[in-house]
């Protein structure tokens, strides 16, 4: 484990990133006694896309969906 400050991570923030991305973990400090942990993480899964009709079930349109509305009748 690293150990450096935020003034330091700042000013080598490439290395930083390359000792995570090699799987050290790095502790940055802050000035205010904040301690931040920098550690590699495993991309999150891929989003399954859905397809027609899968959200099938879900809702639910009224007959008079597509009927004028009283509010817009002229007048």
């Amino acid at each position: 484990m690293t150990v450096v400050t935020v003034e330091e991570a700042k000013n080598h923030l490439p290395d930083v990133l390359s000792e995570v991305a090699k799987g050290e973990e790095v502790v940055i400090e802050g000035e205010g006694g904040e301690v931040f942990r920098l550690v590699r993480s495993e991309k999150p899964p891929k989003k399954k896309r859905g397809f027609v009709g899968s959200g099938k079930g879900w809702f639910v349109m009224s007959d008079d969906f597509d009927e004028p509305l009283e509010d817009f009748e002229g007048g």
